[in-house]
């Protein structure tokens, strides 16, 4: 293999991936969960005082957020160190496959997997809100569309450090991540509490924070469901920013790939 990359090695770890992860049992479980969830704002939303419309675009992102990242983290983690356990990954990196190359067709899988899922739980949100007479608005497909983009990160996570980290460990590392990342603007509260009471301690979250990413930004809840206007070029600006973050995270994985012992 002489030329820079193999865009037909990539593609074929790609959609094996996304095969595996549609065969795999608790895939169907946790997305029927999520359809059920959705679907349940209906019943839900007959109990409110004139919500119903807010209640469903409430439920249907916050089961959307839940389960898609849940199956991402599944589906990264576990599909991953399959590969590994059964020892298939000798067979792939002898076609010849470079490691580099296996670890973005794996994060593209799942991404392929998670772009479909979230398809399915946007349009049925689309379905619910215009069933009750409500109207699918740009800020609420923006919100999936920033969904989206969060889980290219959390994907990028859950396979990096999956190459450095067992399963549970990684897994529960990148829903902690996850969580950070939802919370990173208290997380500048909680950084100006401890400057103000002279707390060391204040230097740690100043370090650790930038670090995580800023997941909070790309949040747009808040404003789907009251309909708030979005900067013009918001969108752009958070697609380079996830991306780019996206990438960066999957380019330390990828050396530690590299370096990994799979003996």
């Amino acid at each position: 293999m002489n030329t820079l990359f193999n865009p037909s090695a990539i593609t074929a770890v790609a959609l094996n991936t996304l095969r595996e992860a549609v065969r795999n049992k608790v895939f169907g479980t946790l997305a029927l969960f999520s359809v059920a969830l959705s679907a349940s704002s209906l019943v839900i939303g007959e109990m409110s005082l004139h919500q119903e419309l807010r209640l469903t675009q409430t439920m249907t992102l916050f089961a959307a957020s839940l389960f898609c990242v849940i199956i991402t983290i599944y589906s990264s983690v576990t599909l991953f160190h399959t590969e590994l356990e059964r020892r298939t990954i000798y067979t792939l990196l002898t076609k010849p496959v470079r490691r580099w190359e296996f670890l973005v067709g794996k994060t593209m899988g799942v991404q392929l997997l998670m772009t479909g899922v979230l398809g399915l739980l946007t349009a049925l949100s689309a379905a619910l809100i215009v069933y009750q007479g409500g109207s699918f608005t740009t800020q609420i497909a923006a919100a999936y569309f920033t969904l989206w983009l969060q889980l290219c990160i959390v994907n990028a996570f859950a396979h990096s450090l999956s190459c450095i980290a067992s399963p549970l460990l990684a897994g529960f590392s990148t829903l902690g991540i996850f969580i950070a990342g939802r919370l990173h603007d208290e997380l500048v509260s909680i950084q100006r509490l401890l400057e103000d009471q002279e707390n060391p301690a204040s230097v740690i979250v100043d370090l650790i924070r930038p670090l995580i990413p800023n997941l909070a930004s790309l949040n747009l809840e808040r404003e789907a469901v009251y309909q708030l206007a979005l900067p013009s070029s918001y969108l752009v600006s958070a697609t380079v920013y996830a991306l780019s973050y996206a990438l960066i995270v999957l380019l330390f994985g990828i050396a530690a790939f590299s370096r990994k012992d799979l003996n």
